[in-house]
């Protein structure tokens, strides 16, 4: 039996993967599917090897599925300039409002 699982998609990744599914398969130019996606062609064609070796999965943006609470702070952190926020108690936040 062949369990393929289920994949969960963003519409954004999920329009992307209808794209590079119709270039890979010939159907749509490398260069219409840059203009579509906002990429370049090169991009498109690296998209396209990927998907050819690993399927759909090749094309989801997982930044943070495995990480656990710390790590995700980090990278948080770390990619996107967040800082950790501060637990008050509700007496405290009353205060300062």
């Amino acid at each position: 039996m062949n369990d393929l699982g289920l994949i969960t998609m963003s519409l954004r990744e999920a329009d992307r993967f209808k794209v590079i599914q119709a270039t890979a398969e010939g159907l749509l130019p490398q260069w219409r599917a840059a203009e579509r996606l906002d990429l370049t062609t090169r991009q498109v064609r690296r998209l396209v090897q990927r998907w050819r070796m690993d399927g759909p999965r090749a094309l989801i943006q997982a930044h943070y599925a495995d990480f656990g609470p710390t790590l995700a702070c980090e990278k948080l952190r770390e990619r996107h300039g967040w800082r950790r926020l501060e637990r008050r108690s509700s007496a405290e936040a009353e205060a300062t409002a």
